[in-house]
């Protein structure tokens, strides 16, 4: 990506993966859970789900951000090129005059 984006995002999800590490004993079926760890895999499940909710909608930002900056880009290289073809038909009149 451009600007280094594709970095930043690999390191914000490897930062929240780091801060939801999944523990071994949520691994075993819920029948064998107590109701205090059905009550903390839930917490945990929430947890999880806001945080994937959040950095979807950072994405969602920066993707709006780039792509009105790309509708900027091209814009401006359209008025350059606008500009430079009314040279050349300005130059080319001079010539056949």
């Amino acid at each position: 990506m451009m600007g280094g984006n594709e970095l930043i995002f690999k390191k914000e999800k490897n930062k929240l993966d780091d801060e939801l590490v999944r523990e071994e004993w949520m691994n075993k079926p819920v029948e064998e859970m107590s109701e205090e760890e059905k009550i903390r895999l839930k917490e945990f499940e929430q947890r999880v789900s806001d945080s994937r909710d959040k950095q979807r909608k950072q994405w969602q930002v920066k993707l709006t951000n780039v792509r009105s900056e790309i509708t900027e880009i091209k814009f401006k290289f359209d008025e350059q090129l606008d500009t430079l073809r009314k040279k050349r038909l300005f130059y080319e009149a001079r010539i056949q005059e």
